[in-house]
């Protein structure tokens, strides 16, 4: 196991263009602890150096600081990686979003905190609601191949740095995708009852969730994560590399990208911090990104967003009740409290306390 898609990502991108590919060897030098092992032969004209501590000395060069240097070589192989999926045939996904049906109301009632009783494991792993087991039938890849369950366990277990890692991640990634689903399947349920007493406001134009993108979206939101673990995650004690830990949803996004699941997967890792970070956001408090909105784009990525707040990868893990999920948004300010009070209020509270049973983790 280790960081395998990028020397495959470098490749990818050397494709679209040299200096693209150029950026990429500089991302993987400056971001990855795993690149010692690459070949700078084949930088491009100019750019060819003799090492990579002078090819790291030319990023140095350009920022003040190591988090500023990343922005600037993650911008570069980020806008690299957008050309590519623009170019790219998308995903089929045949799912109620694209059935923004008029006279289907979503549930926006204020104040609402009704629990929601999980799907179960066992649930999840057969692809939901599918009729061939393990396959999620109504998502599908950039090649218009579907996505199964073992598929992206498998992906985990390729970019995790050890098993510790592996099995932390994507224990982590399978109850948001379990929460993710069950808060969908709700919401349709309760859109469906409010239709029929007229209509109400509709977010998302009205669409409603598909409970198979829900349950792949929370399979690989997480994914960035094992390439940002201190020691391989091998040792005690703090678990991520706090400098790399920003960047782990666009880690994520590429990973996912580079594998031909394209943007409409991708987008799960790219757009689930926090309750979402707007480009204003990432300016006004110089976060080491580019400069862009890592907002969901459907409602099924709001969806897993919002599940992701109930869980914690802290060591142990634990799930975090509704209070502490909206203590964390709160500190990041009034405008975050919000949406995630909006959130509460339009997919409910999942029952944590049965997923703490089950899994033997404390809520905190």
């Amino acid at each position: 196991m280790g960081y395998s898609s990028y020397p495959r990502l470098v490749g990818l991108l050397t494709k679209e263009s040299e200096l693209a590919g150029w950026y990429a060897r500089c991302f993987l030098l400056v971001v990855s602890p795993k690149i010692d092992t690459m070949s700078y032969a084949s930088l491009p004209g100019e750019t060819q150096h003799e090492s990579a501590e002078e090819t790291a000395q030319l990023v140095y060069s350009s920022a003040g600081n190591v988090n500023k240097q990343r922005s600037v070589v993650m911008r570069h192989i980020f806008e690299a990686a957008q050309r590519l999926d623009a170019s790219a045939q998308k995903p089929v996904h045949q799912a109620a979003t694209e059935q923004a049906a008029a006279g289907s109301p979503a549930p926006t009632a204020e104040g609402e905190q009704e629990t929601i009783e999980i799907i179960s494991a066992d649930n999840l792993k057969k692809g939901i609601d599918s009729s061939q087991e393990g396959v999620f039938e109504r998502v599908r890849d950039s090649r218009g191949v579907p996505v199964s369950f073992a598929q992206l366990g498998e992906l985990h277990h390729e970019e995790a740095p050890s098993e510790f890692a592996y099995e932390k991640i994507w224990t982590h990634c399978q109850i948001v995708a379990r929460i993710a689903v069950s808060l969908a399947a709700n919401y349709r349920e309760r859109a469906r009852k409010l239709a029929q007493a007229g209509p109400l406001p509709q977010p998302w134009n009205g669409a409603l969730p598909d409970l198979e993108m829900c349950a792949v979206g929370g399979l690989v939101h997480d994914i960035g994560v094992q390439h940002v673990f201190l020691r391989h995650g091998a040792d005690a004690g703090r678990l991520f590399d706090r400098h790399r830990y920003i960047f782990h949803g666009l880690e994520g996004y590429l990973i996912l990208l580079e594998n031909r699941y394209g943007l409409a997967i991708a987008q799960f890792a790219r757009n689930h911090t926090g309750v979402g970070i707007t480009r204003s956001e990432v300016v006004a408090q110089g976060l080491p990104l580019p400069p862009d909105d890592y907002m969901p784009k459907t409602i099924e990525q709001e969806i897993v967003m919002y599940a992701d707040k109930f869980h914690t990868k802290s060591d142990p893990m634990q799930f975090v009740s509704l209070k502490a999920a909206r203590a964390s948004a709160a500190r990041f300010g009034l405008s975050n409290a919000t949406r995630f009070d909006n959130l509460v209020a339009r997919y409910g509270v999942p029952d944590l306390e049965s997923l703490s049973r089950e899994y033997g983790m404390s809520i905190r």
